[in-house]
């Protein structure tokens, strides 16, 4: 593997485990569930970050049965 596709796959892999564990969960923390219960929001919350954690260590891991990554 080169170097430059190296830094494509791990830009790609930081960008996607940013945007779903931290952006997506805050941003519906201060959107669509901001008037709800705290436990509302939390387990919400913790739903989709428990989610699309899971599925990106799923999808790391078929990668590299792959020999992907």
């Amino acid at each position: 593997m080169s170097g430059a596709k190296a830094w494509l796959i791990g830009f790609g892999i930081f960008v996607y485990f940013t945007i779903t564990t931290a952006w997506l969960p805050s941003t519906l923390l201060k959107g669509p569930l901001a008037g709800s219960s705290r436990v509302v929001q939390d387990l919400a919350t913790l739903i989709v970050w428990g989610f699309f954690l899971g599925a990106g260590i799923l999808a790391l891991r078929n990668a590299q049965k792959r020999g992907l990554i």
